[in-house]
C-alpha cells in the first residue's frame, strides 16, 4: 500500500515538473504594450543568460526613441529595467505595472501588434 502512495506522489510532482509551470521571471518574457492612448510605451522583453534585454519604444516631443536597458530579476517578482524602472508581474490578468505608479500598466501583445506601435 505504501508503495502505491509512495508511486502515485512520485507521478504527480513529475507531472507537475513536465507540464512546466512558467516561472516568475519567465511571465516577464514577451512583448507589452502600455495601456494608454497618448503615447504608449512598448517593450520587447527577451532573455538574455540569467538577466533581460529590453527594447523600449516611445514617442517623445515628436521624435520616436527606442533605448535598450538591461533588465534584473532578482526573484523578487519585481524586473529592474536599466537602474531605475521596476515593473511587477500580475498573472490574474497577464500585465505588468510600474512599482512607483500602479497606473501605468501594460498588457501582453503579439509580436504584430508591437511591431505596429513600434514602427515609426
Amino acid at each position: 500500500m505504501n508503495k502505491r502512495k509512495f508511486i502515485f506522489i512520485s507521478g504527480l510532482i513529475a507531472i507537475s515538473l513536465i507540464t512546466g509551470c512558467q516561472t516568475k521571471e519567465e511571465n516577464f518574457a514577451g512583448y507589452w504594450l502600455q495601456n494608454s492612448d497618448k503615447r504608449p510605451v512598448s517593450m520587447y522583453i527577451k532573455p538574455d543568460g540569467s538577466d533581460f534585454l529590453v527594447n523600449i519604444n516611445q514617442l517623445n516631443f515628436g521624435r520616436f526613441s527606442r533605448d535598450i536597458e538591461k533588465g534584473i530579476y532578482k526573484g523578487n517578482g519585481i524586473l529592474t529595467i536599466g537602474e531605475k524602472k521596476q515593473v511587477k508581474y500580475s498573472g490574474d490578468n497577464d500585465s505588468l505595472s510600474d512599482v512607483d505608479d500602479e497606473t501605468i500598466t501594460f498588457k501582453r501583445v503579439t509580436a504584430d501588434q508591437y511591431k505596429a506601435a513600434s514602427s515609426h
